[in-house]
C-alpha cells in the first residue's frame, strides 16, 4: 500500500508538471527538463517494483501522465521522443508492466538527449 501511495503521488505530481507547460508550441527550459526527467526514473522505478494489484489501482493516473506527455512531446517536436512515446503508450494499452518500464526509460532517454542537445 505504501508503494501504491507513493507512487500515486510522483504520477500527480508529473501530470500537474506536464500540464502546466505554459503553450504547446513552448518548450521545456533546461531544469523542467532535468526535473521531468527525475520524475520519470522514480516512476520507472516504482512501476518496476509494483504488484499488479497496485498498478490496477494507479492505472488511469499512467494514462494521464501519457497525455502530459503527449503535451511535452509535441511542445518539443522531437520525433525520438515522440517515437519513445508510442512505445509507452502500446505498452500501457497492452498492460505490459515489463515493456512499460522499458518504453518510459526510453521516454526517459529521450528527454536527457534533448537536454544534452538543447542545454
Amino acid at each position: 500500500m505504501k508503494k501504491t501511495f507513493a507512487l500515486a503521488v510522483t504520477l500527480a505530481m508529473v501530470f500537474a508538471f506536464a500540464t502546466n507547460v505554459p503553450a504547446e508550441e513552448e518548450m521545456l527550459d533546461c531544469d523542467e527538463l532535468v526535473e521531468l526527467s527525475e520524475a520519470l526514473d522514480t516512476i520507472s522505478a516504482a512501476v518496476d517494483d509494483a504488484e499488479a494489484e497496485d498498478l490496477n489501482e494507479i492505472d488511469s493516473d499512467l494514462g494521464d501522465v501519457i497525455k502530459a506527455l503527449r503535451v511535452v512531446a509535441k511542445s518539443e517536436g522531437n520525433s525520438s521522443l515522440t517515437g519513445a512515446l508510442n512505445r509507452l503508450e502500446a505498452a500501457y494499452k497492452a498492460k505490459n508492466q515489463a515493456a512499460f518500464v522499458k518504453a518510459i526509460d526510453g521516454v526517459t532517454e529521450a528527454i536527457d538527449a534533448i537536454e544534452d542537445e538543447d542545454c
